[in-house]
């Protein structure tokens, strides 16, 4: 059993490292501004690069009073897009799917 979580750890981790950054990983590697460039939502100011966790705050700040309140999930997505990065999370994402897999094969 434990084998196969394994294979699809690893199966799941190379699917996750093929994928390429795609247009919403941009989007929140950067700061959302405190007021929509141009008025359209998904504005993205390229000066203004995730640098430190203050950085994400504030886009967090700006991203729950303008676009939506999902503050938690996108700060976790703003850890990883503009800090991190993609290969962390490509760990972390496979861990925890492992993780998910092996508890759940626990309850049934």
């Amino acid at each position: 059993m434990r084998k196969s979580i394994l294979i699809l750890v690893l199966l799941f981790w190379y699917l996750n490292y093929t994928l390429p950054f795609v247009m919403d990983d941009a989007l929140y590697a950067h700061i959302y501004p405190e007021t929509p460039i141009l008025d359209t939502p998904h504005a993205l100011d390229i000066d203004n690069e995730i640098n430190s966790f203050k950085d994400v705050l504030t886009s967090q700040w700006n991203h729950y009073f303008t676009k939506n309140g999902r503050g938690l999930v996108h700060l976790v997505v703003q850890t990883f897009c503009g800090l991190l990065g993609k290969n962390i999370y490509n760990i972390c994402s496979a861990i925890m799917f492992g993780l998910f897999i092996f508890l759940l094969s626990k309850i049934t």
